[in-house]
């Protein structure tokens, strides 16, 4: 490993090769995470170019779970979809000047924790930069909830049939989307109304008024 001295800090991820960012012990609570790499055109840091960020899944385990309760390529985690950059500002999601990411979403564990990142590519990431800042505690509330976010696709999608946002089971909190949307031709996509059913309803609690009012 690098000598913390030294200004060899960023990490190269070769195609198919998985990083482990972080393994933290709890009681704790992740408070930030921020990430920065290369785009995707060739440039000094690569002559062939980088995995963009749609071919970098993110994972994070919680108290030693077989399965990630985070598993989304980095830039729809991020609120960045077709592997386009862009720029983000919101409370939870930052991506300042489309390629420094930063996470300000809690995330609470109480044994452990891990987080790793995969480059799904057939190209490699050459520079990758990444900071994960957290807060250890005594114990924390028996009812603290943990973070979850799970990415899916669909295309086309099927027409006159609602698109699966989410299905959840269990005592939680929804806290929001990131949906990406393309057209496969000039028509309107927007007026499909989102629908939140809750502990099994057969009518939703919640009906919007379209897609770009949801969204």
């Amino acid at each position: 490993a690098p000598q913390r001295s030294s200004n060899f800090d960023n990490r190269f991820i070769g195609p198919g090769e998985t990083l482990v960012l972080a393994e933290i012990a709890g009681p704790a609570v992740i408070q930030h995470i921020w990430l920065t790499f290369p785009g995707p055109e060739p440039s000094w840091l690569g002559k062939d170019g980088n995995a963009d960020h749609s071919e970098l899944v993110l994972r994070m385990f919680w108290d030693g779970a077989a399965e990630p309760a985070v598993e989304a390529p980095v830039g729809d985690f991020f609120a960045a979809g077709f592997g386009k950059r862009a720029a983000v500002n919101s409370a939870p999601i930052t991506v300042e000047g489309g390629d420094a990411y930063n996470c300000w979403w809690p995330m609470a564990f109480f044994r452990s924790a891990r987080i790793q990142i995969t480059n799904e590519s057939d190209k490699p990431l050459n520079a990758f930069y990444y900071q994960i800042d957290f807060t250890r505690f005594e114990s924390l509330p028996e009812d603290t909830l943990y973070f979850c976010a799970q990415y899916r696709q669909e295309f086309p999608t099927a027409s006159g049939r609602d698109y699966l946002i989410l299905d959840a089971e269990g005592r939680g909190q929804y806290v929001g989307t990131v949906l990406s949307v393309r057209s496969r031709s000039p028509e309107w996509f927007g007026e499909g109304d989102e629908k939140f059913y809750i502990d099994g309803e057969k009518h939703p609690s919640i009906q919007g008024t379209g897609t770009e009012d949801y969204a």
